[in-house]
């Protein structure tokens, strides 16, 4: 792959995954057009399904954690939040062979406490497709045409649905032939400017 930084980019992010059967329509859609996504995985659910994690990897996609047991973060004492991240790396380290380097809370839920003890940067997103809602790929379509500039944008999906699926097969292209490259969140970070992501920093987009 070879990104222009001169041309717009936009971020797909999946969250709630893996899933074997959809995850893997998406890496089959992604794969099919050259793209790539940032994958936010279960540390549990890695566990379970390995080899499309691996996939999602070696296709050139990026994956990041959220957590190891979707638990809302601002609920945990410190100890407890160090032993859900403690959980996860060890799993990343398991299935992928290195740490877990971005991380989305679960609900997107974040306080003061998160921000000084997880370790972490933290994304969220700006563009939400409320896929989990609508379970219908025209809806999801839809919330996400609404939007007319994408550049620098993060697009929150999940990768457990098979209606997100349907919808990534229509998105995908849509967005490639609209002039996007579909890069990762450290890519779209990367070409915007962030040459670094701060620890206890929450990231909507990179506009």
């Amino acid at each position: 792959r070879k990104l222009d930084p001169n041309k717009p980019m936009v971020a797909l992010t999946f969250d709630d995954g893996p899933n074997p059967t959809s995850t893997n329509k998406i890496l089959d859609v992604l794969e099919q057009y050259g793209a790539v996504a940032t994958f936010f995985d279960l540390a549990n659910l890695m566990e379970q399904y390995p080899s499309v994690v691996q996939r999602e990897e070696e296709i050139g996609c990026e994956v990041g954690t959220h957590t190891y047991s979707h638990v809302d973060l601002t609920k945990l004492s410190i100890e407890g939040l160090q032993e859900e991240m403690d959980k996860s790396s060890k799993v990343f380290n398991r299935v992928l062979g290195h740490d877990q380097v971005l991380v989305r809370a679960p609900y997107g839920s974040v306080n003061n406490q998160v921000r000084k003890y997880l370790g972490y940067p933290m994304i969220g997103w700006d563009i939400d497709t409320l896929d989990w809602k609508y379970r219908n790929k025209d809806k999801i379509l839809n919330e996400v045409r609404k939007i007319k500039d994408y550049d620098g944008r993060i697009i929150l999906m999940h990768s457990i649905y098979n209606t997100t699926a349907e919808a990534v097969e229509v998105l995908v292209p849509e967005l490639i032939n609209k002039g996007y490259q579909l890069v990762t969140v450290s890519e779209l970070a990367k070409y915007n400017g962030y040459d670094y992501l701060n620890h206890g920093t929450v990231y909507y987009s990179f506009r």
